[in-house]
């Protein structure tokens, strides 16, 4: 991976901070927290064929 960072640990590390600070969060941003409280914890899951995001074309 040389220098780069995985996305699936940049994921976890980002969604694990705003979760132990989720009440913060919700205090500026409730659609944050909404969307952090629905996201599934293994990015995997939300980018597999049949999921909402990828029906989208978004993914």
């Amino acid at each position: 991976m040389g220098n780069g960072v995985n996305v699936g640990a940049a994921y976890y590390v980002l969604r694990q901070h705003l979760l132990r600070t989720i009440d913060d969060v919700e205090d500026r941003s409730p659609g944050l927290a909404r969307a952090v409280r629905q996201a599934p914890a293994n990015p995997d899951v939300a980018m597999a064929p049949g999921s909402a995001l990828a029906q989208s074309g978004v993914a």
